[in-house]
């Protein structure tokens, strides 16, 4: 029987939210390293003794960067490696002893909060207060964080000591025994509950409007689990003229020569150096002769693997020496991103419009859950991680390495794959051709119609429309596969759950149903 505590037996690392260690100085970088191989040690159940020998950790410190990484951080999720910065604290300050005044100032760290959690109306009256707008706040432009300064806030601290009056306070009490009446602490408390919320703080700045949340896909695409999905490979030029085939949305086919194309492999019987441009292939039709090259190259024995084939010498090490294929640990893959050079952006938003806080990169509005509740945020700096394969979403991290989460990029680009060139490539477009406002439609569907339009009028401006059609239909729709399957999962989706394990065994060994050849729908080439 295990002796760790409940919520310490089942530690999900992979759920955790991940720190930027690699932008802290060595003294730091070392300290979190230390504590990270702690923590992961002890969630694959490795006994306290062999963990304080390996890291230096002792029982008492682990136990405490467990509780911290486990309390729930204001943005909903809970701290996880976030907890590891040093000096971060993961608790609000609770005073314990009587308020006593240490002259004009001093003394009384705490006690507004102690004053409200002993009279929970006089906080509720203060919520109450602000849900009223009975304040009203203005926000300063600032480089340097989010500014802002509360209006009708001596109002407030009028009726704010009366209510203590009634509550049976005297003025020997606090906070009318103080020389302010503790009207800075009372605005602090102000602030911070306005930014308890985006809505709120909107609100009191004169937002007429709020900004929608951004969109949450409901399922994710299920993702391929086939090995060596991405590979890398060699690109080769041919002398091969080629037409592109285009159907515009009332089925209406748009033919035109590209300039040039690259593949793997493609039969020579397509070259025609001549000129003669009878020949005619369809991008369709590269398809099927792109995987008609992959599908014999796999199957044709070579030299250099002893007389066989790829796929029998991938089956040989597989299923014969049991090399099963690496994968990456969670933990590790969702940390790759910090092995790039980080891009710093500073998030913007505008209370009094509704404009909720966001980052631009790229000519493109970024943000997610957390961020556009966060109101304390706006004017601070982010350190970013992008994939320049796929824009649709980066990595953001506070400045002090808390990871703040995925922000999605808004509107169509949130949903077509595209790439860091395709994006500067539209963005270039677009800011040549628009005079005034920008165009509200989506911008990556008008750029390939522009594309479209113009591979009618020359060779070069067919290739980029084929090059950008390409890539469009390429990219990828979902996630890379977070590892290897688990037992249990592959048992489920192998076999029905009324299996039982005679019939699970004749299912394991029954003759496989021989694969039938798919024939090609490619022509002879000649044209009518």
């Amino acid at each position: 029987m295990s002796r760790r505590r409940p919520e310490f037996q089942t530690l999900d690392l992979a759920t955790w939210p991940t720190l930027a260690w690699t932008e802290l100085d060595a003294a730091q970088r070392s300290r979190v390293q230390k504590h990270i191989d702690a923590i992961e040690r002890y969630a694959h159940c490795e006994s306290i003794r062999s963990i304080e020998t390996a890291t230096g950790v002792n029982r008492k410190q682990l136990y405490r960067l467990l509780d911290r990484a486990l309390a729930l951080h204001p943005d909903g999720r809970i701290y996880g490696f976030r907890a590891l910065v040093a000096h971060a604290r993961v608790t609000e300050y609770t005073r314990m002893l009587p308020v006593v005044l240490r002259g004009d100032r001093g003394g009384a760290v705490g006690a507004l909060s102690l004053l409200f959690e002993r009279y929970p109306k006089l906080a509720a009256w203060l919520v109450l207060q602000i849900r009223q707008r009975r304040v009203a706040l203005n926000q300063i432009p600032s480089e340097d964080g989010l500014r802002i300064r509360v209006r009708g806030l001596r109002a407030l601290h009028d009726r704010f000591l009366q209510e203590c009056r009634q509550l049976g306070l005297t003025a020997a009490d606090y906070p009318l025994n103080t020389a302010g009446r503790a009207i800075r602490s009372l605005s602090s408390r102000v602030k911070a509950e306005l930014l308890r919320g985006f809505s709120t703080v909107a609100g009191a700045a004169g937002a007429s409007h709020i900004k929608g949340l951004p969109r949450i896909d409901e399922a994710p695409a299920p993702a391929s689990t086939r090995p060596y999905q991405v590979v890398e490979f060699d690109g080769h030029r041919l002398d091969v003229r080629l037409k592109v085939v285009v159907r515009d949305p009332l089925g209406f086919e748009h033919e035109f020569e590209i300039e040039r194309v690259w593949l793997l492999v493609i039969s020579r019987a397509l070259a025609d150096p001549k000129g003669n441009l009878r020949l005619y292939v369809s991008l369709d039709e590269l398809d099927e002769l792109i995987d008609y090259a992959i599908a014999s190259y796999h199957g044709t024995p070579h030299s250099g693997l002893n007389g066989v084939t790829p796929l029998e010498a991938m089956e040989f090490f597989v299923r014969g020496r049991g090399q099963l294929l690496a994968w990456l640990p969670e933990v590790r893959r969702r940390t790759l991103c910090l092995m790039q050079s980080a891009r710093h952006c500073r998030v913007r938003g505008y209370l009094a419009l509704g404009v909720r806080p966001h980052i631009n990169l790229f000519g493109v509005r970024y943000t997610n859950m957390v961020l556009a509740c966060s109101a304390q945020l706006i004017g601070r700096s982010l350190r970013v991680y992008i994939n320049a394969d796929d824009l649709r979403c980066v990595r953001a991290f506070l400045v002090d390495g808390s990871e703040l989460g995925v922000l999605e990029a808004q509107g169509a680009w949130r949903v077509v794959p595209h790439n860091l060139t395709l994006r500067k490539e539209i963005m270039k477009a677009r800011d040549t051709k628009r005079s005034g406002n920008p165009s509200t439609g989506n911008p990556i569907e008008a750029y390939v119609q522009s594309k479209v339009a113009a591979a009618k009028k020359s060779r070069r401006a067919a290739s980029d429309a084929a090059r950008t059609l390409r890539l469009l239909a390429s990219a990828p729709t979902a996630k890379t596969p977070p590892g290897p399957m688990r037992l249990e999962a592959a048992g489920r989706e192998a076999f029905p759950a009324k299996a039982v394990e005679g019939t699970a065994m004749v299912a394991d060994t029954a003759p496989a149903e021989p694969v039938r050849p798919r024939k090609l729908g490619i022509g002879t080439g000649q044209v009518f």
